[in-house]
């Protein structure tokens, strides 16, 4: 959901096969300190319209875009851009949609300045600008597909799933979802992602990895992913649920959690999937989805107050900072530098969330101006 190449792709269960997106959220502009270096145990101030969420993605550090939701507004989507870091906004559309839009698009991406999409999960429409967020076209997905599978803005994939025991259908299409072709079924119900028009991979539930060298229409088996090895903690060896997650990182890093365990077990791979490494989580953390990527080496996981980097796919940690303001969630990174973060205070609904942005690697986070939609 950034300008990074990163694309993950959901669980697909054993009960039934299914994806979903992730949303994003942040609120109203105040005039506040420009550093925030407030504990954990401090409460931040409202600063958002009640009723209103919005889904974030920037391009750069300066050059980003939004999208907005607000009560009573029910069908109404606001788009706004900002090419100054989020100290200003201006709203570029207003779309209406025929089903309600109480949440923000759960797929908000721009691959350059004019070239981006936004989809919403509860009716499964896609949208398409090429002007920069001025204009908005719907595309049509094939029926039961959600969500698709981007390599850029053209080419893409649908994927629907019927059941565990019913093989996957595969749809691809290179003009950005004006026409769709079947490609033959998946050779096993999992989980999709491609890194160009040509090379993709999938994972299945019981740890197979196949690739694709010609865009979907054939793939060949990989080897399955190692057995996880419980280092960490006794109960990382309980059962749990079923599936793989993909995640292709900017640079081509493979990611794979099994959800075969419980917490999920997560192994890199850094030759496109021939090889894999299980990664074993810092003392202290508890969950996987405390970690962001900036790309195959650099991540960054935050545990309470504590900011810590890796530097070598998770071999070795340092504590960057044991003082992060309010506890912060996940972090979406741009870079070395520069990375935002949406968090929630109280009820959503009434207070909403709060958007910081960093640009010195995570010591120090100022609030950025939010847009209100009129």
């Amino acid at each position: 959901m950034s300008g990074r190449r990163r694309r993950a792709i959901a669980i697909v269960g054993l009960a039934a096969a299914a994806v979903a997106g992730v949303a994003f959220a942040y609120l109203r502009p105040v005039l506040l300190p420009e550093h925030v270096r407030t504990s954990a145990s401090a409460s931040p101030p409202t600063i958002t319209v009640p009723g209103e969420q919005v889904a974030i993605t920037f391009l750069t550090p300066r050059i980003g875009w939004a999208a907005a939701t607000v009560e009573p507004l029910e069908h109404t989507l606001f788009v706004f851009a900002t090419d100054d870091g989020a100290r200003s906004w201006r709203q570029t559309a207003t779309l209406t949609m025929s089903v309600s839009v109480a949440a923000p698009p759960h797929i908000f991406r721009f691959f350059d300045e004019t070239h981006g999409v936004l989809g919403l999960g509860n009716d499964g429409s896609i949208f398409r600008t090429n002007d920069g967020g001025r204009s908005w076209s719907r595309v049509s997905l094939p029926e039961g597909a959600w969500p698709p599978v981007f390599a850029d803005f053209n080419d893409l994939w649908a994927i629907t799933y019927s059941g565990p025991s019913s093989a996957a259908k595969i749809y691809s299409t290179t003009d950005g979802g004006a026409s769709w072709a079947r490609l033959p079924d998946l050779p096993v119900n999992g989980a999709v992602v491609f890194d160009n028009p040509n090379d993709g991979w999938l994972a299945a539930d019981r740890q197979r990895v196949y690739r694709t060298t010609d865009g979907g229409r054939t793939w060949h088996r990989l080897g399955d992913l190692p057995r996880a090895e419980c280092t960490q903690a006794p109960h990382q060896c309980a059962a749990g649920g079923a599936g793989v997650n993909l995640t292709l990182l900017s640079d081509g890093g493979l990611l794979a959690e099994d959800y075969a365990y419980e917490p999920q077990v997560v192994f890199i791979s850094l030759n496109g999937g021939l090889g894999w490494r299980q990664v074993p989580l810092p003392p202290g953390a508890i969950d996987w989805n405390q970690v962001s990527y900036q790309d195959s080496m650099h991540w960054w996981l935050v545990n309470d107050n504590r900011l810590l980097k890796t530097a070598d796919a998770g071999a070795s940690w340092t504590v960057v900072s044991s003082s992060l303001p309010f506890a912060l969630s996940q972090p979406t990174i741009l870079d070395s530098d520069h990375a935002w973060v949406t968090f929630g205070e109280g009820d959503s609904s009434a207070v909403g969330d709060v958007l910081l942005i960093t640009s010195d690697g995570g010591l120090s986070w100022k609030r950025a101006v939010v847009p209100i939609p009129h």
